[in-house]
């Protein structure tokens, strides 16, 4: 167990549900294109290794957040237009 005080040292995360998600990024697009610029960034920087970041950013893409305000129809296309293009080598 852990005081208080440890949160601040070694962080702590609430994730979000897919309403607050959806409600954040009105596109699927808008919400891949985020999440790689931030996970690029934290690689550059040295916060998470180049296979961790890459797994991410195929999480963004499989996932459905933002298509909702396009249809549903909008991730698959997503997914086809970012497979390949995502997974070369991060800066």
């Amino acid at each position: 167990m852990t005081s208080p005080g440890a949160c601040p040292r070694w962080g702590y995360y609430i994730p979000f549900d897919v309403v607050t998600l959806n409600q954040l990024y009105r596109s699927h697009e808008r919400y891949v294109n985020q999440v790689t610029r931030v996970t690029r960034e934290n690689v550059r920087h040295r916060y998470i290794l180049e296979r961790d970041a890459e797994q991410t950013i195929h999480q963004a893409i499989e996932s459905h957040v933002g298509a909702r305000a396009h249809g549903w129809n909008e991730a698959p296309q997503m997914r086809r237009a970012h497979r390949g293009a995502v997974y070369t080598r991060l800066p």
